[in-house]
């Protein structure tokens, strides 16, 4: 099977890594995304905090690979893969729309990182910490017209456990994504491609939006649950949840909910111990406690 993979994220490292090992599956082009890229729905470039350069794998392998900034723009690309005469297209780690000249002619997979219809759009993951989810997963899905709403081909599942962050999140993911995977090429073994449109379909009811580095700003006047799920959903490898001080903005990588209960105005702070390593932000209903952070400005929170 001719093969064509977009992405270009440690997620489409992973998945490259499976299919090479595969003796039926040969890699014939890969589509990767640089690390700064041009989007619809954004005025500015957007960073991809989980960018791979993918040069090195595709040359060390003699497999033809191109890296653009701005999806399908150049309409050169289509012509190229459809040179290249795929049997599939997979998709991991790619941030454009499949343009129809494309998956009309030739089957395209995406992987999504939720169990379809569920958290549908952007930053599947993220949505799922931040509505406090207790389980998602991956799906595959033919890609066609619409946001994540073709047929479902295979998923796999994962708790959502209390201590969990988006790393940990991006990690079951990836484990997820091969599962997945595997279903996915025993599929492929048995039915021609034709037969994947008449899998199921799960119309989303919710598109979830792409989530920029502005919308990390903490509400504290929400319980302390709820702004830890929003600090774990927005940690490393992301560009963190933040709050302002009157002279500084103070990035939040990790945090832990007290039992202590406050009558202070959310977002209150006090110092918690000489050294600042920490310190207790007012919420409403209980401190939370702040234990891994950036200072934007200065050297301490409290100088």
């Amino acid at each position: 099977m001719r093969v064509v993979v977009f992405g270009g994220t440690e997620t489409t490292q992973i998945l490259l890594n499976r299919l090479y090992t595969k003796p039926d599956v040969s890699i014939v082009f890969v589509l990767s995304v640089t690390k700064e890229f041009s989007i619809s729905y954004s005025s500015q470039p957007k960073k991809n905090c989980l960018y791979r350069d993918l040069d090195h794998w595709c040359a060390l392998r003699a497999i033809d690979q191109l890296a653009v900034s701005d999806g399908f723009k150049d309409p050169n690309i289509i012509d190229r893969i459809l040179r290249v005469n795929p049997d599939l297209v997979l998709v991991a780690g790619w941030y454009h729309m499949i343009p129809p000249q494309l998956y009309k002619k030739v089957p395209c997979i995406g992987f999504h990182a939720s169990l379809l219809p569920e958290f549908a759009g952007g930053a599947p993951l993220v949505w799922a910490l931040l509505e406090g989810a207790s389980e998602t997963g991956v799906s595959t899905f033919l890609i066609g017209e619409g946001i994540d709403s073709g047929p479902v081909i295979t998923s796999h599942k994962f708790k959502i456990r209390d201590t969990d962050d988006i790393k940990s999140l991006l990690k079951k993911s990836q484990t997820a994504m091969l599962e997945c995977l595997e279903k996915l090429l025993v599929v492929m073994k048995s039915e021609c491609l034709e037969s994947l449109q008449h899998y199921k379909r799960y119309p989303p009811t919710q598109i979830y939006a792409q989530r920029s580095p502005a919308d990390g700003l903490i509400n504290w006047r929400q319980t302390a649950a709820v702004v830890d799920r929003f600090v774990r959903a927005q940690t490393e490898p992301y560009p963190g949840a933040y709050f302002h001080t009157s002279d500084m903005t103070i990035l939040v990588w990790k945090g832990r909910v007290t039992s202590n209960r406050t009558n202070q105005v959310p977002g209150t702070l006090r110092a918690n111990g000489k050294d600042a390593k920490s310190f207790d932000v007012a919420c409403l209903d209980v401190w939370y406690q702040v234990v891994k952070f950036t200072p934007m400005k200065g050297s301490s929170v409290f100088q």
